[in-house]
């Protein structure tokens, strides 16, 4: 009520109201005002203001004098300041670095992300769980009890400005594996690999060899014609609830449930990458020290998701792409995907792929 009232309203007929047409609807009270965050690029930061002063009405019945408004497009200034702080902070100014982790499951791994398939784990270590483990461990050192409205928490795990990779198995020495591409195939009964995104490779293979899906799941080129892979093992491990009777140490035909669970190996490392300013990678090695324990993906408090974590150096991250007129860009998708069009709806489609990869290159995206 002291936000909102109800208006009601009616048809009349020969000054007497029809039947059936006495409408009420709940609106906002006059004067009342609302604030809301926008981040953008500071390119649109000038046409998003023309947008406010052209903006006269909101919201239904508009010609029926309800939905008049006045927006007003407010820069933060504390935000900048704050930017500015964290910038000088940084020891090699506004640079984008990369900071290695080294993960090894010291128990097994059950790692959940996908609708529908609760029992069966991933085989690699989604970067949310990452980044959920340096969040639990930011809230515990500084006792919060509304974590979003740290600044500085809102910077680290919220704004997307660090950015949480996914976490792939690796061998001991640190190397880089990747997801195996759909475009990869291997010489039936020969240790041979093609890789079917070169048009004249998949005419020659068509013509002369037979060829498979290869086995594996990661794997790293170490020369041009010769690759390295890896795959994750992983087990069934069975449990049951027991009835509500603890003197029935089994289910029965009406109590307890048996099921089972994919899991991760014990003993196996995962190597991960986490992108941001320099001063933001140091503030996250001191959330949790070199080769401390963590817990990562489901049953934490039970059974499994025990790792142990070990960094590498923070490096300059080079990210410059290189493209000339008339050369072929070939796009490898190292996880999933969100897409999203002009009209903020996530679509799979492959226009505004093309449209995303033309913005990040510079270049203008073709019909």
């Amino acid at each position: 009520a002291y936000f909102t009232y109800t208006r009601t309203q009616t048809a009349l007929e020969e000054g007497v109201a029809k039947k059936d047409t006495l409408r009420t609807i709940r609106v906002l009270k006059k004067g009342l005002k609302f604030y809301f965050v926008i981040e953008c690029r500071s390119e649109y930061k000038e046409d998003l203001k023309k947008i406010c002063k052209v903006t006269r009405h909101f919201g239904l019945r508009r010609t029926r004098g309800l939905g008049e408004i006045k927006l007003e497009l407010k820069e933060d200034e504390e935000r900048q300041k704050q930017e500015k702080i964290y910038l000088e902070k940084d020891e090699q100014g506004a640079g984008i670095y990369e900071l290695s982790i080294l993960i090894e499951n010291l128990s097994d791994l059950l790692l959940t992300t996908r609708l529908g398939r609760a029992q069966v784990s991933d085989s690699f270590i989604c970067g949310s769980f990452i980044l959920g483990a340096f969040a639990r461990a930011y809230i515990s050192r500084y006792d919060l009890k509304n974590a979003h409205e740290d600044e500085d928490f809102y910077r680290l795990f919220l704004s997307g400005e660090v950015k949480f990779l996914n976490a792939y198995p690796t061998d001991g020495s640190w190397n880089e594996y990747y997801p195996t591409p759909a475009s990869i195939a291997k010489e039936k009964d020969k240790e041979r690999y093609f890789n079917f995104k070169w048009k004249d490779v998949q005419k020659d293979v068509e013509k002369d060899v037979q060829v498979e899906k290869p086995k594996f799941e990661y794997m790293r080129k170490t020369t041009a014609d010769e690759i390295e892979y890896i795959s994750v093992i992983q087990r069934v491990e069975y449990h049951h609830q027991r009835p509500v009777s603890r003197t029935i140490g089994h289910p029965t035909e009406n109590e307890g449930e048996f099921f089972q669970f994919e899991v991760i190996e014990k003993e196996q490392k995962f190597l991960a990458k986490i992108i941001g300013t320099k001063s933001d990678l140091k503030i996250l090695t001191e959330l949790i020290p070199n080769d401390s324990l963590i817990y990562l993906g489901k049953s934490k408090t039970a059974q499994y998701g025990r790792c142990r974590l070990e960094y590498g150096d923070i490096k300059p991250l080079a990210n410059e792409m290189r493209w000339e007129e008339g050369e072929e860009i070939v796009l490898r998708l190292l996880s999933d995907m969100i897409l999203v069009n002009e009209y903020g709806f996530i679509v799979p489609d492959i226009d505004v792929l093309k449209k995303e990869v033309a913005l990040n290159i510079g270049i203008e995206p073709e019909g």
